[in-house]
C-alpha cells in the first residue's frame, strides 16, 4: 500500500499474479484481483494498480480481461545498486 502525495487515500501496488501452470485458466487469478480489489475497498484504498511489460503478452491479455477502470503506458527506469 502506497501514501499518494496528492491525495488522502492510499493506492494499492499489486506486484505480480503468479499462477502455477498446472491451475492456470481456471479463475483463479481473476479470483484473486477480484479479492484483492473486494480487500482493498474495504480498507479505504482509491485504486489498485498492476504492471505488465508489453512483451509479455499473456500478461498483458489476463489483464485486459479483467474489469479494469483504466489502462496506460508507461516509462520505467531502473537504477542498478
Amino acid at each position: 500500500v502506497l501514501q499518494q502525495y496528492y491525495s488522502e487515500k492510499q493506492l494499492a501496488y499489486l506486484y505480480d499474479v503468479g499462477i502455477s501452470t498446472d491451475f492456470q485458466r481456471k479463475g483463479l487469478g481473476a479470483t484473486l484481483i477480484q479479492t484483492m480489489c473486494a480487500y482493498y475497498k474495504t480498507q479505504h484504498v482509491e485504486s489498485m494498480y498492476v504492471q505488465a511489460e508489453t512483451e509479455d503478452t499473456h500478461a498483458v491479455a489476463f489483464y485486459q480481461k479483467t474489469p479494469i477502470s483504466d489502462a496506460m503506458h508507461a516509462i520505467q527506469f531502473t537504477y542498478d545498486l
